[in-house]
């Protein structure tokens, strides 16, 4: 890593630890930083690795406060661009999607998304398995005397409105608390588009999002 092109280079260490990871480049579309690189055609295949055939991949690439390159390794194994509802937690960093103002930043628990503005939005899209009228979990943190609303819209900034949350106060920006939203949704697959409202300056900060599971 250097601050200037020119150098002088400092040796950081690995940022994506994958077998034969080459030919890597990086690139930003929709305000999302990707990271592209060749892997050998028949890695896991269990076969002895092939070195001259190739596939891509690609991850999403975050950056922490000290300039290091950080990627997913749970992204890396189910792909960018898609998500699941039965997963754990969808992280706000894996957005598809964003308005300009939107940025990722560094904190304890990994990445948040900062930058939120009136008019902001996130954009994930092929969400699947989503269950009729799911429950949706955001965790927001808002350091502000007026509540932050999330309109949690389908397909676009201007889709359809599925539900609505309303964030109070949180007790700061560094305190994420976890708000219910019943969505108004079919079964399957669906694009979600969080729409953020609020008069103050930085209306709230996000951290990710998630569905309730129903044991079967």
């Amino acid at each position: 890593m250097a601050d200037s092109v020119y150098g002088p280079y400092t040796y950081r260490g690995r940022f994506c630890e994958e077998y034969s990871t080459d030919h890597g480049t990086f690139f930003t579309y929709h305000n999302q930083t990707y990271f592209t690189y060749g892997v050998p055609e028949n890695l896991g295949t269990g076969e002895e690795i092939d070195p001259y055939y190739r596939t891509t991949k690609m991850v999403y690439a975050h950056y922490k406060d000290n300039g290091d390159i950080v990627t997913d390794p749970f992204i890396r194994e189910v792909g960018v661009g898609q998500y699941d509802a039965s997963w754990d937690e969808i992280r706000g960093e894996w957005f598809f999607a964003a308005s300009d103002s939107i940025v990722k930043k560094e904190n304890a628990g990994g990445f948040e998304i900062r930058g939120i503005k009136d008019g902001a939005y996130l954009y994930f899209q092929n969400v699947n398995g989503m269950r009729q009228n799911a429950l949706l979990r955001l965790r927001l943190a808002n350091g502000n005397a007026s509540p932050c609303t999330v309109e949690v819209r389908e397909n676009s900034p201007f889709g359809a409105v599925l539900g609505v949350v309303k964030a109070e106060n949180t007790g700061g920006f560094d305190v994420f608390r976890t708000f219910d939203c019943r969505l108004e949704n079919t079964h399957g697959t669906h694009s979600l588009c969080f729409v953020f409202r609020g008069e103050a300056e930085e209306p709230a900060r996000f951290e990710d999002f998630s569905f309730e599971h129903v044991r079967p």
